[in-house]
């Protein structure tokens, strides 16, 4: 909604051909007396709105309406105060008898749009936004509108057209400035972002999502110090960034010397971002820190058998108010030993990782449990090699261990196709589209018959196995994966990884198994920009989508790979 409705007065103007006789006249002065009296009430109206006197405001419209109900201006701003007080559809009420009595005000079809976009109805608010533009060319609003539904459609050339319309008129928006650049990054066009990311930083330095995206964006660049440094504006974004932090009571950890220190490290973000930050954490313990980390469920396991000497601690991510403001239940016991620093753990980038050569101490950390991995061996290998081979369709009997010998040696590889889901943040939705496959578009690969394909999918993703017209030849495990500790000992009994962007990539990368990893055109700032390694795993393998969405020439390129360890 635009915070200053534009007004339009609708006085009559004299009577072309002149006043007259003197009733003309009269009725002509008594007319341009009453319009008069109507424009100062619009004015009025209009100051009370925008001063935030929401009821004053109604109340003028009200006794404007009484004299003249088809009155757009009073319309029109009884449409914005219904529209403010969540009253949707008495407002799009309100602004369409608007529309109809002021058919050629712009601002009228603009705040229709914005009424119809809050509604959901995302394709009806955008033809109001280009009768808005039809109205008034370079209507700055309408375009960015405009450029944030096709940035949200994967349009991002249009949204790039409509960001530097909008930019015409309004080139001191620091945020309109980030779209663009935003946009441009999807496009792959790095070096023409740069601009619009610098000038947003220019005109707004202290604005926290423009320094996380400009972050990540430097990040991208491998300016490290540039962007390690910007990073820490993540906390105050919000949920634009979605990161979660506790305020532990403890000073925060600059680098200073650890030996014989306490340090709390906590996760912040994502299950694939802890694994990847935690393998900073060797390098601080052999600087002699006790440490104390705070994870997520799904990995304290795996966490306390990788860093037996430190006290691992559990803390849900179960909505980010109750993560940043309800202190965690163990926090007391920490009294008995409290921490001499704390540091969230993605901060741990800004102190060690600030040049290329720095990640040259980037290296596998993760030894997964012995026994785990001799049960899943066992697992493994009563089960057969390509289910085509020995079972019939829907069987899930097991090979007894005696016919074991007998099965062929095939190269075990796991497989991971999709992302978490059930995001609740549009951005995150929009990412998790950008990365995630159906498993049916594997089915080029399980043509492979010296291939054991083991899932390592786990979610709502993972009920796709079985479904279509032929079921595919891959090893169910989901059941069994019940955290990372079971993932990682089932990991280090593959031959190879196949996954997309998740922290299953990031578990293998940390095991020091051979990974391939699928990006989407525009992947996220920590696989660089091109290269077909990444300094955080030196095991991985990336595949990257020649063009926005063109899966199809990431599988080509793995199935020629896959072909060249193991020829069907």
């Amino acid at each position: 909604m635009a915070s200053e409705p534009t007004i339009q007065s609708n006085a009559p103007a004299a009577p072309s051909g002149g006043l007259g006789s003197a009733p003309a006249l009269f009725e002509w002065v008594e007319q341009t007396r009453q319009t008069a009296s109507i424009a100062s009430a619009v004015a009025l109206a209009t100051s009370h709105l925008e001063s935030g006197r929401r009821a004053e405001a109604e109340s003028v419209c009200l006794k404007i309406l009484e004299h003249d109900p088809a009155q757009a201006d009073a319309l029109h701003i009884s449409g914005v105060l219904a529209h403010l007080a969540g009253k949707n559809g008495f407002a799009l009420a309100l602004l369409e008898k608007a529309a109809r009595s002021a058919p050629l005000a712009p601002q009228i079809q603009y705040n229709w749009g914005v009424v119809l976009a809050a509604t959901g109805a995302i394709e009806s608010a955008a033809q109001r936004y280009r009768m808005a533009l039809a109205l008034s060319p370079g209507h700055s609003n309408a375009l960015r509108n405009l450029g944030n539904f096709a940035f949200e459609a994967g349009h991002y050339r249009e949204a790039v057209r409509c960001f530097e319309g909008a930019l015409v008129e309004r080139e001191g928006h620091a945020h309109l400035h980030l779209s663009l650049a935003l946009a441009l990054c999807a496009l792959r066009e790095i070096e023409r972002a740069r601009s619009p990311f610098e000038r947003a930083l220019a005109l707004a330095p202290d604005d926290a999502r423009i320094l996380w995206e400009a972050a990540q964006y430097f990040l991208l660049l491998g300016d490290f110090p540039r962007g390690w440094d910007l990073y820490e504006a993540r906390f105050a974004a919000g949920d634009d960034c979605r990161v979660w932090q506790y305020a532990y009571p403890y000073p925060p950890w600059q680098g200073e010397s650890l030996r014989g220190r306490h340090l709390l490290v906590h996760g912040e973000q994502g299950l694939g971002d802890e694994i990847m930050f935690f393998s900073i954490l060797p390098e601080l313990l052999e600087q002699g820190a006790r440490i104390t980390l705070v994870g997520q469920p799904q990995l304290t396991r795996l966490w306390s058998d990788v860093f037996p000497g430190c006290s691992v601690r559990v803390q849900p991510r179960v909505g980010n108010a109750r993560w940043t403001h309800e202190a965690p239940p163990w926090l007391a016991e920490l009294n008995a030993d409290p921490p001499h620093f704390q540091i969230p753990l993605a901060s741990l980038g800004r102190l060690t990782r600030r040049t290329q050569d720095d990640f040259a101490r980037q290296k596998p950390y993760i030894l997964p449990d012995p026994q785990r991995r001799i049960d899943w061996l066992l697992w493994l290998r009563q089960r057969p090699a390509d289910p085509r081979d020995a079972l019939p369709p829907g069987s899930t009997a097991a090979v007894p261990l005696w016919e074991v010998s007998a099965q062929p040696k095939k190269l075990r590889v796991g497989l991971v196709w999709a992302g978490a889901s059930g995001l609740d943040h549009p951005a995150a939705r929009r990412k998790d589209a950008q990365r995630s496959l159906a498993l049916e578009q594997f089915r080029p690969l399980f043509a492979n018959r010296s291939v054991q394909w083991i899932s390592l999918q786990v979610g709502p993703a993972a009920a796709q196995i079985g479904l279509g017209e032929a079921a595919l030849p891959i090893l169910d495990c989901a059941e069994r994966l019940v955290d990372f500790k079971e993932t990682a000992a089932l990991v280090a009994n593959l031959d190879l990884v196949i996954a997309v962007d998740t922290a299953v990539a990031h578990l293998a990368g940390a095991i020091g198994k051979p990974v391939w990893i699928l990006l989407p055109f525009a992947a996220e700032w920590r696989w660089g920009l091109d290269a077909k390694s990444t300094l955080w795993w030196p095991s991985a393998v990336l595949f990257r989508q020649p063009r926005p969405g063109d899966w199809v020439s990431v599988i080509r390129a793995v199935e020629g790979a896959l072909a060249g360890l193991c020829p069907a």
